[in-house]
């Protein structure tokens, strides 16, 4: 069902599932005001923009609430728009919501609100997706890196990039508007190869840039693998800080993977349980470690646990095959002072750990400081996409423009070559929502939540 921007949409801000202190309610549209003022006992005033009101349902007065109201090109969405806070019993919420549908409103779709800002030239996509994302951060490097991404400093560092291609269309338009001036050509040529070649480097730098950053976003993949019974879940239930994988003397008690995020000193890694690694009839313990052989190959780092020092040997040709990889030596416990000792000295990529000491914050920190990739987050230089489609877009800019400079090199006609030039246009308004088709944008915003 397609919905007009002639509707005046209401949603709450908060979740009207649970009691809270405050519940807040967004209304946004040509009527937000003429509806509201319906259902208030004084009207709106247009002096005063923050207003206690008492809110009515059929002349029974149902709660007293803060309003503020926004005018047009005012408001986070360019509309009309009204916010009231109201007390947090989820039954008043929702009523307050009723009440407005019952007097013209309809209930927005999820994004809306985003959505109807991005139309009316507030925020453009990479800023509405700044938006969603801050929402979800999952650390404070997130919510600064998605705050900066918010700004129209950030997507204006876009527009810079995409207005150099406009200007290198132009220069070519005259050359080819032009041809009798064969010196205008060379000369533009030489200044084409080495603007393009420049934006290669910015390009470059902000799919670097943001690879690191939206690594660190998503979480570092670890995933725990080695024989039955070597304390790979005894180490699992340590990290994780909870009971969660079942510990005990028996081999191959885990059967399926196991996985937890969690959050430490600001670094999000997702851990990964697995079945033991080993030759056996049983159907059911054969897929588990089909699983964990498949969880292998899309890990970020492998912590290989073995529980016996003669096994480390056994697992060497994995250290060349994947730099991020950790042997663990288990139950370093049952170990003397001078067997630690020994081990280190002789093993120095072996990590020891133990279930009765503090030995999992050590890998915690060890995880942390060697895979965690720190970026300055305050350079001018950063260019925040905020999200892997946008990530991935960039790629594909650095692809043509590689491609542009080896047909300048060759001398290919300007003709062919502003073809993909305009290609490399056509993509830097995809990622600012210049010219997309409306089905897009729906998909967009449909990912969003209720009342943003």
């Amino acid at each position: 069902m397609k919905y007009s921007l002639e509707d005046t949409i209401v949603a709450p801000a908060t979740s009207p599932k649970i009691n809270q202190t405050i519940g807040i309610i967004r209304i946004s549209g040509p009527n937000a005001i003429y509806i509201t003022n319906k259902i208030i006992l004084k009207p709106l005033s247009s002096i005063n923009r923050v207003c206690l009101r008492k809110v009515k349902d059929n002349n029974k007065i149902i709660d007293e609430c803060i309003f503020l109201w926004f005018i047009n090109n005012k408001s986070f969405t360019g509309e009309e728009m009204v916010e009231i806070n109201c007390h947090g019993n989820k039954k008043i919420v929702l009523k307050i919501i009723d009440i407005l549908i019952s007097n013209g409103c309809r209930m927005a779709e999820n994004g809306e609100f985003s959505k109807r800002a991005y139309i009316n030239g507030k925020i453009d996509l990479i800023q509405a997706d700044a938006i969603n994302r801050l929402i979800n951060s999952k650390t404070y490097n997130d919510i600064l890196i998605n705050s900066m991404a918010m700004s129209k400093k950030n997507s204006n560092k876009i527009y810079h990039l995409k207005n150099k291609i406009i200007d290198i269309i132009s220069i070519i338009q005259t050359s080819i508007d032009y041809p009798e001036y064969d010196d205008i050509e060379k000369n533009d040529r030489t200044t084409i190869k080495k603007e393009f070649t420049q934006i290669l480097l910015e390009v470059n730098k902000t799919i670097i840039d943001n690879t690191l950053i939206l690594k660190n976003s998503n979480g570092i993949n670890v995933v725990i693998v080695g024989k039955p019974n070597v304390g790979k879940s005894s180490l699992f239930n340590s990290l994780i800080r909870e009971d969660k994988a079942i510990v005990t003397d028996i081999e191959g008690t885990t059967r399926d993977i196991i996985e937890r995020e969690i959050e430490y000193k600001d670094v999000v890694l997702n851990f990964a349980d697995t079945a033991g690694i080993r030759e056996t009839n049983n159907t059911i313990e054969k897929m588990g470690i089909e699983k964990s052989l498949s969880k292998i190959k899309d890990a970020n780092i492998i912590i290989w646990v073995i529980d016996n020092v003669g096994h480390y040997n056994e697992h060497k040709k994995f250290i060349n095959k994947n730099s991020n990889l950790i042997i663990l030596l288990s139950k370093a416990d049952k170990l003397k002072d001078y067997e630690k000792e020994q081990i280190s000295k002789d093993f120095p990529t072996l990590f020891l750990y133990s279930s009765y000491d503090d030995s999992y914050i050590r890998l915690l920190d060890y995880l942390c400081i060697n895979y965690s990739n720190v970026i300055d987050l305050e350079s001018e230089e950063l260019l925040f996409l905020s999200s892997y489609d946008n990530l991935n877009l960039f790629k594909k800019i650095k692809k043509i423009i590689k491609h542009i400079i080896i047909e300048i090199e060759n001398e290919q006609f300007f003709d062919i070559i502003i073809l993909s030039i305009n290609k490399v246009l056509e993509i830097f308004n995809q990622i600012l929502g210049i010219d997309n088709s409306n089905e897009i944008i729906d998909n967009i915003f449909k990912k969003y939540c209720l009342g943003k």
